[in-house]
């Protein structure tokens, strides 16, 4: 994963919610995918 982080511009809040945005991105399953054998873990 790539992430463009601006040290100057960007307060720790904003850094935290552009991870979980990128984190919940990561979560999607695919259209197709089978939800209940999709084994996601803890969430």
């Amino acid at each position: 994963m790539l992430l463009e982080i601006d040290r100057r511009r960007e307060d720790t809040h904003d850094l935290v919610h552009k991870l979980h945005r990128y984190w919940q991105w990561g979560r999607l399953l695919p259209p197709d995918a089978d939800k209940h054998t999709m084994d996601l873990g803890p969430v």
